[in-house]
């Protein structure tokens, strides 16, 4: 029994040591699961539909469908991202730049990616990013 636990206990562990993220493995376009009045965001404007373009030049174009759109430079190392609002009607950096940038850790999971928080002071984009997992679509 053990000769048969161990080595299966041991692949479970290194699939979880996977190679860390690259900005490619981000590049694409994401939908986000409708943010509704129920999800209680803190801000009502974030209710609706959202999408994220992560482009290989290092730009991030949100987008609230028939609402706002922020443009954002975007760093990956690792699993970190690192987020800096260049402007945009729903950008943060008119908050201050402490509030304009942030840091996430990234976890792909099945058809897209999770994000938490690891430092995000402006609670719109912190709340958007987190409610719902990001899908990934063609």
């Amino acid at each position: 029994m053990l000769r048969i636990v161990a080595p299966t206990l041991f692949a479970l562990a290194c699939a979880a040591c996977a190679a860390p993220a690259t900005p490619t493995d981000l590049v694409g376009r994401y939908v986000q699961a409708r943010v509704n009045a129920t999800d209680a965001p803190a801000w009502r404007a974030l209710v609706g539909d959202w999408t994220h373009e992560y482009r290989a030049d290092g730009h991030l174009i949100v987008q609230q469908i028939g609402g706002m759109h922020i443009e954002t430079r975007y760093r990956i190392d690792g699993d970190i991202l690192t987020l800096d609002d260049i402007g945009g009607s729903g950008s943060c950096r008119p908050l201050g730049v402490d509030v304009g940038s942030a840091r996430y850790r990234v976890h792909f999971i099945a058809g897209g990616v999770r994000f938490e928080a690891l430092r995000d002071e402006c609670m719109g984009r912190r709340t958007g990013m987190t409610i719902h997992p990001w899908l990934r679509v063609p």
